[in-house]
């Protein structure tokens, strides 16, 4: 027992002197492990690019819980979602005079309305962060600079005026009475919905267009087919237009085969598009189609 105390013993104290205290100041073999850079410092990032705007500023002050995480736009979750809900995205809601049009307008800090959110002192408007301390002078002149360099996205590339087709946000139908008759469904909706025979009543859909007012697009009309995918024969009718937002076509259930389906799209063209759009086309899904229908009944 004796003689394997010793040998124990030995042991410990070979294992001792083989002991080397690592100093403090020895270097982390595994700190730049996953960054080739070796700097994970989001200050190191221009503070006025919008990469840095998004990850000093939106990201961090402004996406917080019950604000803009997605419950109120703008979106500032992600730095995709902050650059679509700001530059040249329309104002929802404005100042008293109504004197702004877009969040962000690239070159033009003053008519942008995400500066006048930062600074006012309207109690009802709140400034933001709402409920937060208000961003320092360093910090609102990042974000000039990014709308005085041109609101360049996160790749670099300068901000382009954005100019799509006009859109349809939804469709109605009104009796003579202006009282809605588009609510009662020939089956599950969605399905085409129920017009009373011998009745005259007004089909609408409302229009959006992110360049030119809905009194100005041109072509505007309607076109009704028997047939969901095929308006080859379609009839045709012009449209009007209502409140400056709707375009209207006057109808008479009369002109329309009784328990029949009738499928109808709608055309117009703005001003900087050669060919008109129309909605729903060929490759809309059939929960539009159907949607976009009405049955005699």
């Amino acid at each position: 027992m004796k003689k394997i105390g010793f040998i124990l013993f030995g042991c410990l104290l070979a294992l001792v002197s083989c002991y080397k205290e690592i100093p403090d100041d020895a270097p982390n073999p595994f700190a730049n492990a996953g960054n080739s850079k070796g700097d994970t410092n989001k200050d190191s990032l221009n503070p006025s690019s919008f990469t840095g705007l998004h990850k000093q500023i939106f990201s961090v002050k402004c996406a917080v819980p019950l604000c803009h995480d997605g419950s109120f736009e703008p979106d500032f979750r992600s730095i995709e979602s902050a650059y679509s809900n700001l530059v040249y995205h329309k104002v929802v809601k404005n100042n008293l005079q109504e004197s702004f049009v877009y969040r962000v307008i690239p070159y033009d800090v003053d008519n942008s309305w995400l500066i006048e959110r930062l600074i006012t002192e309207d109690p009802v408007l709140g400034r933001m962060p709402l409920y937060a301390k208000p961003l320092n002078d360093t910090e609102m002149q990042h974000i000039k600079d990014w709308i005085n360099a041109g609101c360049p996205d996160m790749n670099g590339n300068s901000a382009v005026f954005p100019n799509l087709q006009p859109q349809v946000k939804s469709r109605f139908a009104l009796d003579a009475g202006n009282i809605r008759i588009d609510t009662s469904y020939d089956g599950r909706f969605p399905a085409a919905f129920i017009v009373p025979p011998g009745i005259s009543f007004n089909l609408g859909v409302q229009v959006v267009d992110d360049s030119t007012e809905v009194a100005n697009l041109k072509n505007m009309h309607f076109q009704f087919s028997y047939s969901k995918d095929d308006f080859s024969n379609a009839v045709s009718k012009p449209a009007t237009v209502w409140l400056n937002q709707y375009a209207i076509v006057s109808l008479n259930s009369f002109d329309f085969q009784l328990n029949k389906t009738v499928y109808f799209r709608f055309y117009c063209q703005d001003e900087h598009h050669n060919s008109p759009s129309e909605f729903p086309t060929n490759t809309s899904s059939n929960y539009y189609k159907d949607y976009f229908s009405f049955i005699v009944k």
